[in-house]
This record gives C-alpha cells, sequence and structure tokens, in this order.
C-alpha cells in the first residue's frame, strides 16, 4: 500500500471517529433536552451574553442597557465574541450555539484521543512503517474512544455544563483540553506545529476566563521546560519559554488594559458582584465546595488524586534525570494532567465555590483525569514493547477506570428536574422571556419602555427591549462596589443594596414568572423568603413603603385568563400617568 493511500486512510478513520463522538454526544444531550422539553435555550445566566450580543451588533457599545453604563456582567470576552458573530448570521443563535457546544465537545475528545495515539506510538521506533503505524492508530484510537465516551456517558454534568447550559464553559473546557494535549504532543513529537498550538492556547486562555490567566502562565514557563527535557541546551528551552511568556505578558496586558480604560476596572464586574472580600472566607468555602464533590463521586475524586500524585512524582523523576545529564522520556508528556487538575481545583478556593450544582468550576477539568489515566497507563510498560502490545495489556486497566465509574445519585439526570439539579435555570430562561413578552404588551403605548428592576435578569434581559435594572449586581456597576460582603446571603445572590436601590429607584420591580389570580393577588415580598431575603426585606423599610406600592399588572391575555403580575411600582411612575394596559394596587 502507497504512502498516499496510507494517509488517506488515516484521514477518513480519523474523521469517522470525530463524526461518531459528535452523533454520540448529540445522543448524550437528549434526556437532559427531555427534560427541559426540547428547548435550546440554554440557561438563564446564558441568555445575557446574548443580550450584550445585541447590544454590541447595535454598535451601542458593550454595555448591559442601552445608553446605559460600560458594564461587563459576563465572565468570558471569548464566548462574548462568538455570540457577536452567531447574531450577526442569525437571529435566534441559542440552536447554533448548541451545536457549536457539540462541536467544542466533540473536538476536545477527539484531540485527546489523538494525544493518546500520539504518546503510544512516539515511545517506539520512528522508523515504524507507515502501514503498520495505521494499524496501531486504529487499534489504539478506538480503545481510547471507548473509554472516554464512557466516561462522559457517566456524567451528566458534563453535559448539562458543556453543552446544554450554552454559557462559556463549554469553550473554556475545550481550551483547556486542547492546551494540555498540544503540550503533551510536543513533548512527545517535539513537531513545533504543537508548540504554536500552545503558543496560540496561552492567548485564548487569557481572552476566555479570568483563570486563564493561572493555566496560561504555567503552560508559558512549562513550554521551555518541555524542550529542556527533551534534551535541548539550558539557553535554547529558555529561548522557547521567553516566547511563551512573552505572549502571556502581552495577552495580559492587552486585555487588562482594556477593561480599565472601557469598563474602569481590572476584573469582571461579576467577579465584584459575587466574590467575597474575605481570602478566608472564600478559602474555606472553596474547600466545602471541593469536598462536596469528593462525598458525591468518591471514585473521580480518587482518580484524580492518583493522576495528581503520579504527575508529580514522575516531574520529580523526569527533572532529576535531566539534571543528572540524561535526555528526558517522550512520557514526559503525561505529567501535564496532573497538574492541570490541581490547577483546576485552585479556582474554587480563590472564588469561593459556586451556587450552581453539579459543580461547573470542576467540569473542565473531569475529562482530563480520564485522559491522564490513560496516559499514565501506557507510560509504566516498557517502551521497547510496542504500543498495539502495550494498548492490549493496558486495556483491561483502562476499561476498568473507565467501567468502574458509576454515575452517583445525586447526579444522575433522574436528578436533573428536582431542587438538587439544574432544570430551574433553564425552566428561569423561558419563563423570564415570557415575562418579558407580557410587558411589551402591558407598556405598549409607553414610549420608551420603563426600566423593570429583576432578579434573574438573563432571559428577562435577552428579551425585553427597554433598560433592566439587576438586582443581583452583575450588571450593576455601582451596586456590585457598594460593599465586598457576600457572606449573608445564598453564594452569588447576596450583592444587593439598600440603599442604592433607594437612591436609583427603578420605576418597577417584578419577579420571573410571579403570576397570580387577578380576584387574589398578593405581595411578593411577603410570602416568598428567598427573594425577602435576598432583598434584605427592603419591603418592611418605611423608605421602601414611601416610594414603592404593590400592584398587579396584566394584558389583554393574561385578562382573558384571570391573571396578572405581582410586583412593585414607585408610587410617582403611577402619579405620572404613563400608559399601562391595566394595573391595580393592593
Amino acid at each position: 500500500m502507497s504512502e498516499s493511500s496510507v494517509r488517506n486512510l488515516s484521514v477518513a478513520w480519523w474523521l469517522l471517529i470525530a463524526t461518531a463522538i459528535a452523533f454520540e454526544l448529540l445522543s448524550l444531550s437528549q434526556p437532559g433536552l427531555a427534560f427541559i422539553g426540547g428547548r435550546t435555550l440554554g440557561m438563564d445566566d446564558a441568555n445575557i451574553y446574548l443580550r450584550y450580543a445585541r447590544n454590541v451588533g447595535a454598535l451601542e457599545g458593550i454595555v448591559w442597557n442601552v445608553g446605559g453604563e460600560r458594564v461587563e456582567g459576563f465572565t468570558s470576552p471569548l464566548w462574548l465574541g462568538i455570540c457577536i458573530a452567531v447574531l450577526s448570521c442569525c437571529q435566534q443563535p441559542e440552536l447554533i450555539l448548541f451545536y457549536l457546544n457539540i462541536l467544542l465537545a466533540a473536538l476536545s475528545i477527539l484531540a485527546a484521543i489523538f494525544t493518546c495515539v500520539t504518546a503510544a506510538i512516539g515511545r517506539s521506533d520512528s522508523t515504524i512503517p507507515p502501514v503498520v503505524r495505521l494499524r496501531y492508530t486504529i487499534v489504539i484510537s478506538t480503545i481510547a474512544t471507548a473509554c472516554l465516551l464512557w466516561w462522559v456517558s457517566q456524567s451528566p454534568p458534563f453535559i448539562v455544563w458543556n453543552i446544554l447550559s450554552l454559557l462559556d464553559t463549554g469553550i473554556w473546557s475545550a481550551l483547556v483540553m486542547g492546551l494540555a494535549c498540544a503540550m503533551t504532543c510536543y513533548a512527545v513529537s517535539g513537531r513545533s506545529v504543537f508548540r504554536h498550538a500552545t503558543y496560540g492556547g496561552i492567548v485564548l486562555l487569557v481572552v476566555c476566563r479570568p483563570e486563564g490567566g493561572l493555566l496560561a502562565a504555567w503552560a508559558a514557563v512549562t513550554v521551555g521546560v518541555v524542550e529542556w527535557v527533551r534534551g535541548a541546551s539550558f539557553s535554547s528551552s529558555l529561548r522557547l519559554s521567553s516566547r511563551g511568556v512573552a505572549l502571556y505578558a502581552v495577552s495580559m496586558v492587552c486585555v487588562y488594559t482594556f477593561r480599565w480604560l472601557y469598563f474602569g476596572f481590572l476584573l469582571p464586574n461579576t467577579y465584584y458582584a459575587k466574590v467575597d472580600g474575605d481570602r478566608w472566607f472564600n478559602l474555606t468555602q472553596g474547600w466545602l465546595y471541593l469536598r462536596s464533590f469528593w462525598e458525591t463521586c468518591r471514585y473521580v475524586s480518587f482518580c484524580a488524586i492518583g493522576v495528581i500524585s503520579a504527575s508529580l512524582l514522575a516531574v520529580v523523576a523526569a527533572l532529576g534525570s535531566r539534571w543528572k545529564g540524561s535526555a528526558g522520556s517522550t512520557s514526559f508528556g503525561c505529567t501535564f494532567w496532573g497538574c492541570l487538575v490541581a490547577l483546576g481545583a485552585l479556582v474554587p478556593l480563590w472564588v469561593g465555590g459556586d451556587h450552581f450544582n453539579w459543580w461547573r468550576f470542576l467540569t473542565p477539568f473531569y475529562l482530563p483525569v480520564a485522559v491522564g489515566l490513560m496516559l499514565f497507563t501506557d507510560a509504566v510498560l516498557p517502551a521497547r514493547v510496542s504500543p498495539l502490545k502495550r494498548m492490549l495489556l493496558a486495556s483491561p486497566l483502562i476499561f476498568s477506570f473507565s467501567i468502574l465509574q458509576r454515575t452517583p445519585a445525586a447526579v444522575r439526570w433522574s436528578e436533573f428536574p428536582t431542587g438538587n439539579g439544574l432544570r430551574l435555570q433553564f425552566d428561569i430562561a423561558v419563563d423570564a422571556r415570557e415575562m418579558a413578552d407580557h410587558f411589551h404588551e402591558i407598556f405598549r403605548g409607553n414610549v420608551p419602555l420603563p426600566e423593570v428592576a429583576v432578579m434573574a435578569v438573563g432571559g428577562f434581559g435577552e428579551r425585553y427591549q427597554g433598560p433592566v435594572y439587576d438586582l443581583l449586581a452583575l450588571n450593576n456597576v455601582e451596586m456590585a462596589h457598594a460593599s465586598s460582603d457576600r457572606k449573608r446571603f445564598v453564594k452569588n445572590h447576596s450583592a444587593f443594596n439598600k440603599e442604592v436601590f433607594l437612591r436609583n429607584k427603578p420605576p418597577y420591580l417584578f419577579f420571573v414568572a410571579d403570576y397570580c389570580e387577578l380576584s387574589a393577588p398578593h405581595k411578593r415580598l411577603d410570602v416568598v423568603d428567598f427573594y425577602a431575603d435576598a432583598m434584605q426585606h427592603i419591603h418592611h423599610t418605611p423608605e421602601f413603603q414611601n416610594l414603592y406600592v404593590p400592584v398587579v399588572v396584566w394584558n389583554e391575555r393574561l385578562l382573558r385568563d384571570g391573571k396578572g403580575l405581582c410586583g412593585y411600582a414607585l408610587r410617582e411612575e403611577l402619579a405620572s400617568g404613563r400608559p399601562i394596559f391595566g394595573y391595580r394596587t393592593l
């Protein structure tokens, strides 16, 4: 068989693997899609990106409200850029973003499989005939594909956060995987294409999320260490590392200079609205976050600790061997995965964990645990054994790691629609969009549309064409910076500030899906403890009672059903006589 025929067969094989992975991920997404009614609107927070993307596309700037303040109420500039690009092509981008997330996850798994093949074959003689190399590739990639797809199938949180949520978690996970794969392939092969891919990953990580700076810094330094372990001189290795550090420094300076000059702050407004100013408090809360994962997902936690421990030992051995003058082993690339998982655990310790269920911060490092296990399984066998025999010998152990994993009861799909799952976050987006449509009819004679204060602003903000006042301060600079105390209430829901709210006096205050019977309306803050606690029981203060009055409002559709939306209206707004389709004070 000619070399060109082997090359064509190899390309066809990888395309077949990629297609199989994409269809399997689509299949694994079906249970979650079924629970949310087949809608691909994403979580409520994901809709925040779409409102910003629409405003940027309309040349209004990076603002939450048209004509309002510049505010970075999102976490990933890179994902915002992608949302802007998708919105420029169509006005309903959610389905495209859903399939884009499937593509990103599929590429991540494909890169991991390619890395496993490269690492296994790279430890053998480079004179392997092309036909034999193709045979090795088919067998090793088949085993790796089966293991990784099984691993993913046992983790509904991986599917929810990386695909269904439409948040930046999908692109973040893909970049984390891509960086580790590029570094591993470079350590094994020494090919410049993987080094350049590492440099590209460094830049994109910085742009993707604030914590990307941590991983990018590690990669910038490590790329030189890889070269040194491979046997290059210290000066040559230092030069390569310097390039990575330079790219990292330029990227960091550009991102943070833009933030400072455009928004006036070095970090996204979401950080100030969510993270407490007490570092010790964040550390303890982050530790509880990690401990909850340990208690729920004990098997994966043991695997992660094993990969981290093995990586540290391998790093010490490789550096010690190189320091004595011996060229390092090509298996040095397997050490990156444990370091990556360890760095991922630092993120919740810094920010104090998260309020969402199913460990959003740890999901991007779930797949690297499995890849690390597979690479170490191959690395412990002697290099003189052929890759095919090594994989056949190692496959029982690899499959045991995957098959022994069983989805914990707390994170099975059956838990998704319960209070311990995440369906509520998707339902809020749908309900909030519907409520915004109602308000367009309620205020249809009111030009411009009045400002409405809302607690869950994603879906409402994506649909409502008037100004939206964010009660949780993600998109409200003054409220986010009024205090750094985030201890008093639920994580990421503690930024409400009474003084700022009373000073700004938004005309209307409503809560998502707060429907009531017109014959028996209620005062919302008196009947829902969550909202009352989040707003520090402001409705009991004389200042609030002097400014606001409970109301029920309706449009023609709601009136036919005998329903209304309950909330609060500014007394002077009602006295102004601006048209409302229907309302009654309570």
